[in-house]
């Protein structure tokens, strides 16, 4: 059961940077923000639930959780700049 709800972390976290990068392309910095401090969130959860499982049932998602975080980073750098 643990393992289904590190899966589905990760769907959340994609999800979440999709969103950021629909926020960005619609220049919408705020809404992009709020949606990568969520996936940042996500993976500290990630993290967690990950501490709890065995070596051996945790160890297939650390290429996933590297790429979400690329993505996260990705993303990031698509942000619309700041109005003062």
């Amino acid at each position: 059961m643990a393992v289904d709800f590190v899966e589905a972390d990760c769907e959340i976290g994609f999800g979440l940077v999709d969103l950021a990068e629909a926020g960005c392309e619609a220049g919408d910095r705020e809404n992009a923000m709020r949606a990568l401090e969520d996936a940042d969130r996500i993976i500290l959860d990630i993290e967690q639930r990950l501490n709890r499982l065995r070596q051996d049932r945790r160890v297939p998602f650390g290429p996933l959780l590297g790429e979400l975080r690329r993505e996260i980073e990705i993303a990031r750098t698509h942000l619309p700049p700041a109005v003062a």
